[in-house]
């Protein structure tokens, strides 16, 4: 695959240093809103720079893109799959995607792949123009951010259970919960080899993660594996890495459809670290309280031992 001069190389900075990865945007870099955008991800061995050949097939995909605007009110999760020729170059570590992002903006896209057992995830952050005469903008809208834990999407009511305190290092244990008009759901089906799946994003966008509902030992999803919810409710399990506020994009399946949710949840640093942190600052205070003392003890007694100057 041959790029035009015009596109631009995005390089990701985060996730696994074994491997690096490059996105390429066709026809337009930065995009344009409203037309179909290209998207091409090579992935390289980050020492030999040979590309990646034969990921592991992980949630019935080989690569998982997710595309968010700055504000979080447009998500998508996308693969090289949708796309006739998406995986063609696979033997050469490159998988194209189709999108077309909707408003101008700033987007995070965050990919997420599974090479000898081990899922990496990388992230990009890029422009949407709404067309060539359009000036980037600064840094796109804030989100709006509502830790009420219910939503109401496409006639379902929804809801996500979290802990009081979610810590850094720490498992959260959440749950999804989802009902009709009729009551609780007991039908879900499975999406790409899941119950739930759920894109955690921090409102700065630089920190991610891509998870499922929640297996025994944690088990990675590859083939098909039996179902073992179909509601209402499915059990969710994550370890934040990092602190702060994070959007929780939820994706279930019923009857063919399906639906995604929105919620936030707040991340604290664990107690742990804090009390590490508190009690080495009291020590230093301490440490330099002591010190401070001594040298001005030190200097009355060396006055005092000069005695009266003659």
């Amino acid at each position: 695959m041959i790029f035009s001069a015009g596109a631009l190389a995005h390089f990701s900075s985060d996730g696994d240093p074994r491997f690096y990865t490059i996105l390429h945007i066709t026809p337009d870099d930065p995009p344009f809103t409203g037309t179909v955008s290209d998207m091409w991800l090579s992935i390289y061995n980050a020492t030999s720079g040979e590309p990646i050949v034969g990921l592991d097939v992980l949630h019935e995909r080989v690569v998982h893109m997710f595309v968010v605007s700055r504000d979080t009110e447009t998500f998508a999760h996308i693969h090289a799959e949708d796309r006739v020729n998406g995986t063609e170059y696979a033997g050469q570590g490159m998988f194209a995607f189709n999108y077309t992002f909707p408003r101008e903006g700033v987007y995070a896209v965050v990919v997420d792949f599974t090479y000898g057992g081990t899922t990496v995830v990388k992230k990009f952050e890029l422009y949407a123009l709404n067309d060539a005469s359009s000036s980037y903008p600064a840094a796109g809208s804030d989100p709006v951010i509502d830790f009420s834990n219910r939503r109401s999407v496409s006639g379902y009511e929804i809801e996500l259970t979290v802990p009081e305190r979610i810590e850094v290092g720490k498992e959260a244990e959440m749950s999804l919960h989802v009902e009709d008009a009729d009551g609780p759901v007991r039908d879900l089906g499975q999406y790409l080899g899941s119950e739930a799946h759920v894109l955690f994003l921090r409102d700065d966008l630089k920190y991610n993660s891509h998870t499922h509902a929640y297996r025994p030992s944690h088990a990675l999803h590859f083939g098909r594996m039996a179902q073992l919810y179909y509601g209402p409710d499915v059990p969710i399990r994550h370890t934040f890495q990092q602190p702060g506020t994070y959007s929780a994009f939820v994706q279930f399946e019923r009857g063919g459809e399906v639906v995604t949710s929105k919620f936030w949840v707040k991340v604290e640093d664990s107690a742990y670290s804090a009390t590490l942190l508190y009690g080495s600052y009291a020590a230093i205070i301490i440490f330099a309280v002591v010190l401070f003392r001594r040298e001005i003890f030190g200097l009355v007694a060396r006055g005092k031992g000069r005695g009266p100057s003659r």
